[in-house]
């Protein structure tokens, strides 16, 4: 289990599941004031010239996702036409998507993580003489409360089942319901079922037990959408890597 983020996923999806992912540092800046390069001497080829290697591709760097129209290959530049809204410092992090843009990278990352679901323990402190408490957010499923008389305790938590617990939607968000009451300095132990969530900036985390599981459902669905908008001849590789990903996914779900 541990703790990855946004642009972590991200970039592993491309790189290790999809193959069609470089991330790089560039080698020197460039103003943002007309069309935007990213330079980087460390892949620069001169063996690829007059291939268009690269060209469509999308640049993402500074935040900014831009096309590619074209590759110098003796200078490492990746130049789009695009007008950007930064300026591109040398050293900064950036990726080339070559098969399926960022963008479209993240949202199927996303509409996997929504379907995950984790059996965790969700500690909630007490409020002494109280019947009800906000459920947290993520939790979906309770499956069962105890309390926990000394939570900080490091040999023993002295753990105590109620006599009677039950979850209660209400107008606004629903409510853990226990009888008896805890008194305080005590912590409800909630067995629970959560659902993921992931935000939106790059540098957000999520805390996966393993971080294959949101990728190959991730890949999954990158196969799925490249084997509808490629050619028919291509269309019978690219779903043997879907059902490939697929049962992956399919695999750590189980775990």
């Amino acid at each position: 289990m541990g703790i990855v983020s946004r642009s972590y996923l991200l970039q592993a999806l491309g790189r290790d599941w999809l193959r069609d992912t470089l991330v790089g540092n560039t080698s020197s800046s460039w103003g943002a004031i007309g069309s935007m390069h990213v330079i980087d001497r460390t892949v620069a080829d001169v063996s690829l010239s007059g291939e268009d290697h690269y060209q469509r591709a999308f640049s993402y760097v500074n935040g900014m996702e831009l096309r590619v129209a074209s590759f110098n290959t003796a200078s490492g530049a990746f130049i789009s036409a695009q007008l950007g809204a930064t300026v591109i410092a040398s050293g900064g992090e950036y990726e080339v998507h070559q098969k399926i843009r960022r963008t479209e990278k993240a949202r199927a990352l996303d509409e996997t993580i929504r379907r995950l679901r984790l059996r965790r323990e969700v500690i909630l402190p007490t409020v002494d003489g109280a019947y009800h408490y906000t459920m947290p957010t993520g939790i979906t499923t309770v499956l069962g409360v105890q309390v926990y008389a000394n939570p900080e305790g490091s040999l023993d938590r002295d753990p105590r089942r109620l006599s009677w617990w039950g979850v209660q939607n209400t107008g606004t968000l629903p409510e853990l319901r226990i009888y008896p009451a805890a008194g305080a300095s005590y912590a409800l132990a909630i067995d629970a079922i959560l659902a993921l969530t992931l935000g939106a900036a790059d540098a957000a985390t999520i805390n996966l037990p393993d971080e294959r599981w949101a990728l190959a459902g991730a890949a999954a669905k990158c196969w799925d959408l490249l084997a509808k908008e490629s050619p028919g001849q291509d269309v019978r590789e690219l779903r043997r890597h879907r059902a490939e990903a697929a049962t992956e996914f399919t695999r750590l779900s189980a775990d």
